[in-house]
C-alpha cells in the first residue's frame, strides 16, 4: 500500500525530466543579432495617413471639385417699348446662383448717369436667388435708347451685361401756364 502514495511523485518526476530533455540548449537560442522581426506590411506610414481605428494606411481623400458660382438671369434684356421723356423706369433683373460656391456681386456700373443699378451686398448661396434693381431716368433723352448695366462678380463669367432699351418720346408740355 505504500506504492500508491509514491505514484504521483514518480509521475511528476517523469514529466519534469521529459520537459528538460525537449528544451533547446543555450547555444541553439537565437541571439538578438540573428533575430529577424517579421516584415512590416506598411512601410513608412505617415502619421496623418493612419486611421485611428486600424493600423492600415488610409488612401488620400480627394476634395470635391466645387464649381465656381454662376449667375443665370431670367432675362438680360428689358425692352420698355416707348415712354414719355422725363419718366423714370424701374426694372428687376432676377437671377439665381447655379454654381456650387457662394456668389458675391462686387458692383454694378451703368453705361451713363441715367442708368443705375443696385445689388444685394450679401453672399448668394448655391441655388438661391437675388435681384439687380435697375433704374432708367429718361429726363433729357429722346429717340432710341439702349443703356447697359455691367455686373461684376466672382462668377465663372466675372462680368455680365444687362440691357435696358426702348424709345423715348418727346414730352408734351402744357400751355396752360399763361392763361
Amino acid at each position: 500500500m505504500r506504492i500508491i502514495p509514491l505514484l504521483p511523485v514518480l509521475f511528476i518526476a517523469l514529466l519534469s525530466a521529459c520537459a528538460s530533455a525537449d528544451a533547446p540548449k543555450s547555444e541553439e537560442m537565437p541571439t538578438t543579432e540573428e533575430f529577424q522581426a517579421p516584415e512590416n506590411p506598411f512601410p513608412n506610414p505617415q502619421p496623418d495617413s493612419i486611421a485611428a481605428d486600424t493600423s492600415r494606411p488610409v488612401g488620400k481623400v480627394e476634395k470635391p471639385d466645387m464649381k465656381a458660382p454662376a449667375i443665370k438671369f431670367e432675362t438680360q434684356v428689358y425692352n420698355f417699348d416707348s415712354i414719355k421723356a422725363g419718366e423714370v423706369l424701374n426694372f428687376d433683373f432676377k437671377f439665381t446662383n447655379v454654381g456650387e460656391r457662394p456668389l458675391e456681386i462686387a458692383k454694378v456700373n451703368g453705361s451713363c448717369g441715367c442708368t443705375v443699378g443696385s445689388w444685394p451686398f450679401l453672399l448668394i448661396a448655391k441655388g438661391e436667388s437675388g435681384v439687380i434693381k435697375a433704374r432708367f431716368d429718361s429726363k433729357g433723352k429722346k429717340g432710341k435708347q439702349e443703356n447697359t448695366l455691367t455686373v461684376y462678380s466672382n462668377a465663372e463669367l466675372p462680368e455680365m451685361i444687362l440691357t435696358i432699351k426702348g424709345f423715348v418720346r418727346e414730352g408734351v408740355e402744357s400751355n396752360k401756364a399763361g392763361k
